[in-house]
């Protein structure tokens, strides 16, 4: 039973051109999960930012059902503090670009995890860079597809994880230029992409690291003759994510 002190029907209103009807910003506030169920998809659609401004985290998920009716430009009211409860899976494509950087800011890295190929394609490169280092984590790189890699910001590269890098595919590589693929580290070690379908000639020597010895073993004389244009002695130092790509570049050869 809807706990609001009106009772919220199938044909209540809310706000319409600025006209106060029936329940108010303020009455919105007020609702529960119960309330927020008998929510139709109609009404859902004449939601404002104003109204979704007074969303707390817990109250989303009852939306889930009409969240896709609600209006691209209601979504920019809801507080970052919120945004931790919205499932980003449901969003559409009007949806998702408005999003604003304090919004994605706020999206936990369980979240970003459930982008997939096609929503990322909706973000805007200053929103994929509104993602947080920390969430960033979250990422499924292999859902960059193509060039779709080269819509991450440079500034976001030296946050991706040794295993997102070692996801990355001879195609995506191909994309990225040299400031890109130098951008790429662990922790502050420089390290460069996938071996199979990296660009030697674009690294800088100052981006090789140490490999491991056990690895390094396992590296036979065609691979190595990628690396013809680096000094012998730069061969056999790749970083942690270097390494990952050169394994996975043995096992493909």
């Amino acid at each position: 039973m809807a706990t609001i002190v009106k009772k919220f029907t199938a044909t209540s209103t809310f706000s319409d051109g600025g006209e106060i009807t029936e329940f108010s910003a303020a009455d919105f506030a007020k609702f529960q999960p119960a309330d927020f169920a008998l929510i139709t998809t109609l009404q859902a659609s004449t939601l404002t930012a104003e109204y979704l401004a007074t969303l707390k985290a817990a109250s989303i998920p009852s939306l889930v059902k009409v969240l896709t009716k609600i209006p691209s430009d209601a979504l920019t009211g809801i507080i970052p503090a919120a945004m931790v409860s919205l499932p980003l899976t449901t969003l559409t494509s009007d949806q998702l670009p408005v999003l604003t950087a304090g919004q994605i800011g706020a999206l936990t890295s369980t979240q970003i995890a459930t982008l997939t190929t096609k929503q990322l394609a909706f973000l805007a490169p200053e929103q994929l860079g509104a993602i947080s280092a920390k969430s960033l984590a979250g990422l499924n790189i292999a859902n960059l597809k193509g060039d779709l890699i080269s819509n991450l910001p440079l500034e976001q590269f030296p946050f991706l994880t040794s295993t997102q890098v070692g996801l990355l595919t001879a195609a995506q590589l191909t994309t990225l230029d040299a400031e890109h693929l130098n951008a790429l580290t662990v922790g502050t070690i420089k390290a460069p992409g996938n071996i199979a379908g990296l660009k030697v000639a674009l690294l800088v020597s100052d981006n090789i690291s140490k490999l491991l010895p056990e690895q390094e073993t396992r590296i036979t004389y065609p691979v190595r003759a990628r690396f013809t244009s680096l000094p012998s002695r730069l061969i056999r130092t790749c970083s942690p994510q270097i390494v990952t790509f050169i394994t996975l570049f043995i096992h493909q050869t």
